[in-house]
């Protein structure tokens, strides 16, 4: 069977997603936390607060996202369980790569210990993660969630997880 992978609007929804609850936790929580601590208090002393928080996580996520999505901008990658056949088109370069498993040489899969381990997500970047495949012959790609949500191919030992707690792409 063959499927087809590139950036999607159900892919990015399922990394993004995530900043909203915190959103929402800051939006219904932060106000009865702060009654609480401050019950005569005005309500509108809270509002920097509230935002500071949001931008805390906001700038974060937003970074990873727009990081990923430069780097699968315009790619393609199709993968035929069958023939364990992986075909990766780049628009923005004009090329097109077919390798079968058993030339790759390693992946190297980076994602936060929460998603690694299956745990609860905890911080909006969590579900973000990205894996680099290097190839016998020296090549070298890089798919992000934003492609596949989590890459895992039957390669044995070639596969080995990094965890991060932000797992931001460098070069």
């Amino acid at each position: 069977m063959k499927h087809t992978y590139k950036i999607t609007k159900a892919n990015e929804w399922k990394n993004f997603s995530s900043i909203l609850i915190v959103l929402f936790g800051i939006i219904v929580f932060g106000p009865i936390i702060f009654y609480l601590r401050t019950p005569n208090g005005d309500f509108f002393d809270y509002i920097p607060f509230l935002l500071i928080g949001f931008l805390l996580f906001f700038i974060p996520v937003s970074a990873i996202h727009l990081r990923y999505q430069s780097i699968n901008a315009d790619m393609e990658m199709l993968y035929d369980d069958m023939e364990k056949v992986i075909v990766i088109r780049d628009t923005k370069k004009n090329t097109v790569s077919e390798f079968g498993l058993d030339e790759i040489k390693h992946i190297f899969h980076t994602m936060t210990p929460a998603f690694s381990e299956k745990r609860m997500l905890w911080f909006p970047w969590d579900s973000y993660n990205y894996s680099d495949i290097f190839l016998k012959d020296g090549r070298k790609y890089r798919i992000t969630s934003l492609m596949v949500y989590r890459l895992e191919l039957p390669v044995g030992d070639k596969y080995e997880v990094f965890t991060s707690f932000y797992p931001y792409p460098n070069s």
